[in-house]
This record gives structure tokens, sequence and C-alpha cells, in this order.
């Protein structure tokens, strides 16, 4: 996907909804699972970005 516009994240979720629906095994659906929470990231980037970071930084 090239553009980060809102409707192409919503395309694509949608896109990758109906290949869920569609796979026949549980190796296609982890698959799809994978590329659904990439794209997740990607659309929530700065979020992601900011839970890392106070991860990195949490006293443990």
């Amino acid at each position: 996907m090239n553009s980060d516009t809102a409707a192409d994240f919503a395309a694509e979720r949608a896109r990758l909804r109906k290949q869920r629906q569609a796979a026949e095994t549980v190796h296609e659906r982890c698959e799809v699972m994978r590329e659904m929470a990439a794209l997740e990231r990607k659309e929530h980037t700065e979020t992601y970005e900011k839970l890392a970071k106070e991860y990195r930084t949490a006293a443990w």
C-alpha cells in the first residue's frame, strides 16, 4: 500500500477481513492476522512508538 490515507487503511482492512473469512486453514488465518497487525502498527505508528519508548524506559 503506497498511500497512507484513512480510506486506504479502511479499504486494506476490509480486504484483509474478507481474506481472513475465506481462509481455509489455520495457517492462512494466522498469516492474514499478521498482516492485519502490521497494518494496525502502520496506521497508528505514533502510538506504537510511544508505547515502545515507555516500555524501554520502564523501571522493572
